[in-house]
This record gives C-alpha cells, structure tokens and sequence, in this order.
C-alpha cells in the first residue's frame, strides 16, 4: 500500500525506507512495562491450559491444519505444541510453539496493548483508512525446541482483495542471532504475492509451490521493546532457536478493513464475532 495523506507518526524518511526494504525498524517503541503484562498474560494463560489431546503444530508442512482445533482458533485463544514435542508433556511453558490467533479480541490485557493507538497511526501513514486485526500470535520460540519457521510471505495466508497484509511483529524478549531472530531479505515485497495458501476441498492448499530466494536476506535482531513492520509480500524466516534463551514475540497481521476478506483464508470468524472496528 502507498502513503495516501500526511504522516502523522512515522516520518517520510520512515516511510521511504518502508516502501523501499519492505520492513521497518521502531526501536524502544513499546514500554518494557506492557510487555511485562502481556508475558505475565501469556504465562497464566499456558498454566491454565490442559494440554491433552491437543495438536502439534508444524511449521515445515501444514500436516495439521485440515484439524477443526486448528480453524477454531481463528475465533479462539489456543495452543500449539511444538513440532519436536511428543506427549507426554513434563513442561507446558518448554513445549508451547505459540498461542493464537485471537488473543487480542478475547484477553483484555493482549486488547489493550494491541490496538494501540501508535499502531493505528503507523498503519495509518502507510495507507489504510479502516485497518483492522485479523490475527494474532503470542510466539514463545523456546530454548532448545523453538522450532524453524521457514521464508514465507504473510500475504500467502492472510488474504484480501486486493492485498493488503502488514504484520506488527514486537520483540518481547531480545531476539539475536543466537536465539533465532527474524530475517528478511530487502525489497522482496516488490515481487508480489508468490503463493496463496487457500482453501480447498476436504482442506487447505497451496495455489503454488515457490522456493523463495534468500541469499540477499539481513539478519533482524531486535532489542525488548522494539517493533518491526513487516510489508505482506516481505520475505522473511526464522532458524530453530538452538539456544538457551528463550525469544518471545507478539505478532499481529492486520489488512484494510473496506477491502473484501477474501472466503478462501484458513482464518473465517463466526457472524457473531466479526473483526472489530478499530476505534
């Protein structure tokens, strides 16, 4: 999307250098006390949690998503083990791949912190008239389990007509290279939309198989409190966090509200549970 009206958060320079690499660095922008309140949030929210019965979620293949937990938790806040984990489970919080995809409308703490009225002007000065959250992720990126997320596109699965996808992605804990931090390779948004993950028969399926180049790619390692803005068609990834520390981030996919929301995404919400209006 292009600047349609004066900035009134981000500066020209920010938004050139957005519409150049695809991605923009906000060091500091989010207090270190919120993001206390959200890792407290989070952490109740896994210890309340039952993990029986429940799926592992695969980031290589999507070998689980036909799963009806999986679907319901477009309108829900659910839980994914790691790909690695095998049952039975000794430690929630070491085998929790994330928790999604609705915790900014159902938690208050994850509402207050995400619509934000910083993110609204920031989506704002990039070209949106009524922006809206369609999905959040709390990711824990575990040590030693956290598993790889491979280079993709965030239009792939969050599709309107026409694109329009941005991801708020804020670093709750340092993210480095030790610890599996974000890469993005710069100006790949100017190629489009690659791929779609649709909805299909019986499932969900790719319209396209693309190996995406990364040789280009910058490595996006962000100090607590940092935000990235990520444009839709960025490629980016994460590596396997090797490490012994963790790296919990908070993303939030967001799409222009006037534009159709297209009936082929994995993520469908009930009449009674529509996106919210962003006030």
């Amino acid at each position: 999307m292009q600047l349609i009206r004066r900035a009134s958060f981000l500066s020209s320079s920010q938004i050139v250098s957005f519409n150049k690499n695809g991605f923009l660095y906000l060091p500091n922008m989010i207090p270190l006390t919120d993001i206390a309140v959200v890792k407290r949030r989070a952490y109740e929210h896994i210890e309340s949690w039952r993990p029986d019965n429940h799926p592992i979620f695969t980031t290589k293949e999507q070998a689980r998503i036909s799963d009806e937990y999986f679907f319901k938790s477009a309108y829900n806040i659910s839980f994914f083990f790691e790909e690695s984990v095998k049952p039975p489970i000794k430690d929630k919080h070491a085998s929790i791949n994330k928790i999604g995809h609705a915790l900014h409308d159902l938690d208050p703490e994850f509402r207050n912190f995400s619509y934000r009225n910083e993110f609204k002007s920031i989506l704002t000065d990039i070209g949106f008239v009524n922006p809206q959250i369609v999905q959040s992720m709390y990711i824990v990126k575990a040590p030693r389990v956290g598993g790889e997320v491979k280079a993709h596109q965030d239009s792939s699965y969050i599709i309107s007509e026409p694109s329009s996808c941005i991801g708020i992605w804020i670093a709750l804990e340092d993210a480095e290279m030790h610890n599996a931090c974000l890469y993005a390779v710069p100006g790949s948004h100017k190629n489009g939309t690659l791929a779609l993950w649709e909805r299909k028969e019986g499932g969900m399926a790719y319209t396209n198989q693309f190996e995406y180049h990364t040789k280009d790619a910058v490595c996006l390692e962000a100090k607590a409190g940092t935000v990235i803005i990520l444009h839709g068609d960025l490629v980016h990834w994460s590596e396997q966090n090797y490490s012994e520390k963790s790296r919990h981030a908070y993303t939030l996919h967001c799409v222009e509200g006037n534009y159709k929301w297209s009936d082929k995404n994995w993520i469908q919400r009930p009449d009674y549970f529509p996106f919210r209006i962003w006030e």
